[in-house]
């Protein structure tokens, strides 16, 4: 026990430096970077105590974003990015299309900002979807789409907004105003200041 909840809290850290190394490369200005990692820290519902398989899903994102701004510089770098791509696409089936949303934003804002089909990005997308597919094609030929490992991912196809072990809807006022308290996984709310810092971000 005491090994998987070290481990796991040590995940959680690396996840924040990694989100560091991100945002330094792709803003190229170190004061955001620190910025946003912080604000990350800080958030209420980011991963706490909690063991599961979604800290390591999440941690994987950031250097799987990280080796896709490398690529611009050497394109070996995208034989990386579409192994961590497949390995968010494995480790945490929830975190999956969390990152496929992420990944299609970053693509075609860097595609429309750099005017450029960014190929070698978008092979990265799609050879790490095909690689995690060596694993879910046999599990869902093995116990039907119905498996309990897709469940959480059925739901978001489904635009089903419950989730977790309580299985219901969060009301906005619990996602804006964040109450003092979690439950045995994580807070349910941002907090009005993130949710204020997002939106400034979005005028911005």
């Amino acid at each position: 026990s005491w090994t998987l909840k070290f481990f796991t809290s040590l995940l959680v850290v690396l996840s924040i430096v990694f989100c560091y190394f991100f945002v330094k490369r792709f803003t190229k200005n170190k004061n955001i970077a620190l910025s946003a990692s912080f604000i990350l820290a800080v958030t209420p519902p980011y991963l706490s105590h909690a063991i599961w398989a979604h800290a390591y899903g999440i941690t994987i994102m950031f250097p799987a974003l990280y080796a896709l701004e490398r690529i611009s510089e050497d394109k070996r770098w995208f034989i990386l990015s579409a192994i961590l791509i497949s390995s968010i696409m494995v480790v945490q089936p929830m975190v999956a299309p969390v990152f496929g949303i992420f990944f299609i934003l970053y693509y075609v804002m860097r595609a429309i900002i750099e005017k450029n089909l960014l190929k070698y990005v978008l092979i990265s997308g799609i050879a790490g979807l095909l690689i995690s597919m060596v694993y879910w094609i046999p599990e869902v030929m093995k116990y039907g789409i119905a498996l309990g490992k897709i469940y959480a991912t059925q739901q978001i196809v489904s635009f089903n907004p419950k989730f977790g072990h309580e299985n219901r809807v969060y009301p906005i006022e619990e996602i804006v105003f964040a109450p003092p308290y979690g439950n045995i996984f994580i807070h349910h709310g941002f907090g009005i200041v993130v949710v204020l810092l997002f939106l400034i971000a979005l005028v911005w």
